[in-house]
């Protein structure tokens, strides 16, 4: 998978991705968004209690 070409704006990002045919879209969807969420939690653990009622 890779990004072909991106735009960020202040609270959401707009991605054309390509990606093998064999991967499903709510597949994609499902890795870009854990990833993400993991990445956040991380770098900011004072939002795990706020909003998923636990730290890390």
């Amino acid at each position: 998978m890779s990004i072909v070409k991106g735009v960020l704006s202040t609270d959401h990002v707009h991605m054309f991705l390509s990606t093998p045919p064999h991967l499903s879209l709510s597949n994609v969807m499902q890795r870009i968004k854990g990833r993400s969420s993991r990445k956040i939690q991380m770098e900011y653990p004072e939002l795990g209690k706020r909003y998923w009622g636990r730290r890390f």
